[in-house]
């Protein structure tokens, strides 16, 4: 007896004296919720010097909030785990001391307000939920942490940018009529400025403001100077990377009817090895859109809104590998060149499903008119089995110039001259990424309120071009989209059928079955008896 508890103890006492060093666990949730994904594992190594993690924390939070407290700490243990000597992590509860208390609120964390029910009475109390995290002298502030969905994001986002001397550039291009970060992308503008230093650049006033600059989104703009152009060529042969957002149909913002666009911006990026063609995509496989009905506000399944679903998201590109599903709004399709381009590679982001067919620019847009393809190939895609559109695409590789042998004209003088080979001229870039979508309105503000997965692969768009993968995974985690499996009619009809009349079928022929045995039972009673 007393062996075994000897033996016992000295198991445990070596698990213990393993486990300071060692650390493990098992994360069985299907997106790992409770484990921070390998980039910030990544990060966390690589540190080079210490980064402190102050969380200012109120020691007495509500009682339901004790789980926010056990899950908060859990996450950052794994973040010393992984991060070694190089993390410290301290708690304070700055409410315990006054003059702690103004230095924390003039870095900028602040108490926040929280119900509490005490004495089966709903109280409102004060409480410190935030952290800040110090790199030498830089400091990153997360003023409070009410989310625990967004904790790895914003806390590995502040540890890459206190770590980080020079921050990647995102310049939105501007001066054609696109979409821009003050109108329409606020919402994306205030993302990626966590990250990234943004700014909106005019190429026609300033000719070099693409110099610094890591990733350039043109986000609508469909006719744009030579000039222009070829400074945007000239940026992506130099390794530059780019967004392009190009709108195949104009859709009114009152009325409902689309109609054409025209632009030399749809041949420029051509060039490169997908083209953005001038039509809408229907889909049965779509979002519900919300239309005003005189007072009301009605959402219903629109088909102008397509959403790519499994298997038709990527799983091979980091932009999309974490996402259930993409919507889009009133969507171009694309052609990838078929070859593509020497030493160009494609990657289709997102397509249609087979149920999808695509129209002419000029469309109605009516969301209660009888939506049915024709022409050639409409039964399959009745039944599912059409091959689908592509609506947004990933281009890289060794890109050839859009301007390779052909006269760069200079605007802005009388006559203009023709430059046929400017000093400095890259024909041909060394390796670059280009990302492509047949619509700008999926990421403006007013549709980001009805989609805001869309938020999330914008973003991971940017950071791919401009970082890596490095955040992608963490902000993915937490958009989950499971739309019900779209099936054709017939096979609908078949389960209505077997729903409606399958029970009631069922119980006449247990019934007729036990019927018939009984009486076999009988039979063979009386024949027993005789």
């Amino acid at each position: 007896m007393a062996t075994t508890i000897a033996v016992v103890f000295a198991i445990v006492v070596v698990v213990s004296l393993l486990s300071v060093n060692y650390f493990a666990r098992a994360d069985l949730t299907e997106k790992r919720d409770f484990t921070i994904t390998a980039s910030s594992k990544e990060l966390l190594r690589g540190l080079s010097d210490i980064v402190n993690v102050d969380v200012y924390l109120s020691d007495d939070l509500p009682q339901h909030m004790t789980g926010f407290r056990t899950r908060l700490e859990d996450v950052l243990d794994e973040y010393k785990a992984y991060g070694g000597e190089n993390i410290r992590i301290a708690y304070t509860d700055p409410s315990s001391d006054p003059e702690l208390e103004r230095e924390v609120q003039m870095m900028g964390v602040r108490p926040v307000q929280l119900q509490a029910l005490e004495r089966d009475r709903a109280e409102v109390v004060n409480a410190y939920i935030g952290l800040t995290v110090m790199y030498e002298d830089r400091r990153e502030v997360i003023p409070f942490l009410l989310s625990l969905e967004r904790l790895e994001y914003d806390l590995t986002s502040a540890i890459l940018k206190v770590t980080t001397r020079e921050r990647p550039a995102v310049a939105f291009l501007t001066g054609h009529g696109e979409k821009t970060i003050g109108e329409n992308y606020r919402s994306i503008a205030e993302e990626l400025r966590r990250n990234y230093d943004v700014r909106e650049i005019d190429l026609a006033l300033t000719p070099t403001a693409l110099d610094g600059v890591t990733t350039l989104v043109v986000a609508g703009a469909l006719h744009v100077s030579d000039a222009e152009l070829f400074a945007i060529d000239q940026f992506i042969m130099g390794g530059g990377r780019a967004v392009f957002l190009i709108d195949g149909a104009d859709v009114p913002t009152t009325g409902l009817t689309a109609s054409p666009t025209e632009g030399n911006i749809f041949d420029f990026v051509a060039s490169y090895g997908a083209t953005v063609n001038s039509d809408l995509v229907v889909d049965r496989v779509n979002s519900n859109a919300s239309f005003q009905m005189g007072y009301m506000t009605m959402s219903m399944p629109y088909p102008y809104w397509p959403k790519a679903v499994a298997p038709n998201v990527s799983t091979e590109s980091p932009i999309t590998s974490e996402l259930d599903a993409v919507p889009f709004t009133w969507t171009s399709s694309i052609t990838i060149a078929d070859p593509l381009p020497e030493g160009v590679e494609a990657t289709v982001l997102a397509r249609s499903s087979g149920y999808s067919w695509a129209v002419p620019a000029y469309a109605d847009l009516n969301p209660q008119q009888r939506f049915a393809p024709t022409g050639e190939g409409a039964e399959e895609i009745v039944a599912g089995r059409g091959e689908g559109h592509v609506l947004a695409a990933a281009l890289g590789g060794e890109f050839v110039s859009a301007f390779e042998g052909k006269p760069v004209i200079v605007e802005g003088d009388a006559p203009r001259p023709e430059m046929t080979d400017p000093e400095g001229r890259i024909d041909r870039s060394a390796g670059s990424q280009i990302v492509l979508f047949g619509n700008s309105r999926m990421f403006d503000d007013a549709l980001l309120r009805q989609l805001p997965g869309n938020l999330v692969l914008f973003l991971n768009a940017v950071d791919w071009l401009s970082l890596g993968d490095t955040l992608i995974g963490i902000r993915s985690k937490a958009v989950q989209d499971r739309p019900i499996e779209e099936i054709a009619d017939a096979r609908k009809a078949a389960v209505k059928f077997a729903a409606t009349f399958g029970v009631p079928i069922g119980l006449v022929v247990v019934a007729l079955v036990r019927a018939l045995a009984k009486r076999r039972k009988r039979a063979l009673a009386v024949r027993a008896a005789a």
